[in-house]
């Protein structure tokens, strides 16, 4: 028994010498053990939602511009629209028509028109950024007073000359494509204005 309370004491001791010389600081960590192997790839996660679709945009022709300006309210002996569109480059190179609804009716212009019981011309002229048209009687050339709602509708199609052709090439290639110039549909529906 005495062999058992001798070993007992020790073992009280060195577990309030261990307990007594623990520390609640830690020492030096150890060094950085060499990089793992990498794990399995995870399964994918689920797709987001879709975004709202935006708004389509129009349809074109990166060489062609068909501009439309109401000019129902247009009255006197001529009238002048702005078209910004209608550049010193534009004048010199491109082909420019122009068109005009009156009713039911599209005139190509320069032209003589009967969109109401009187005929009238309507001569044309461009300068940069503007658009002109001069009204007269086709009877005597006297200039026409020309009233509101006569014409509803100016329609101006810009056709760029590119790779290298001249404006007159590009038109005698329109026609010879079979394209009637002065019919706006023809343009609109070749060039899917």
């Amino acid at each position: 028994m005495k062999t058992l309370k001798t070993i007992f004491k020790y073992a009280t001791m060195v577990m309030v010498i261990a307990l007594v010389s623990c520390s609640p600081e830690d020492g030096q960590d150890g060094a950085q053990g060499p990089q793992g192997e990498v794990g399995p790839q995870g399964p994918s996660g689920t797709d987001g939602q879709d975004g709202q679709d935006g708004q389509d945009g129009q349809d074109g022709n990166a060489n062609v511009q068909n501009l439309t300006f109401d000019i129902s309210t247009a009255t006197g002996t001529s009238y002048s629209e702005s078209i910004p569109e209608l550049t010193e480059d534009v004048l010199a190179n491109d082909l420019v028509y122009a068109f005009v609804h009156a009713g039911s009716l599209v005139y190509p212009i320069p032209n003589t028109v009967n969109p109401d019981g009187t005929i009238f011309r309507i001569r044309t002229f461009m300068q940069t950024g503007v658009f002109n048209m001069r009204f007269n009687l086709a009877s005597d050339e006297t200039a026409y007073d020309m009233p509101a709602g006569t014409l509803q509708l100016l329609r101006v199609v810009i056709v760029e000359a590119t790779g290298g052709r001249s404006a007159q090439e590009l038109e005698q290639e329109l026609l010879a494509n079979g394209v009637d110039v002065t019919n706006y549909q023809s343009l609109q529906m070749y060039f899917d204005l």
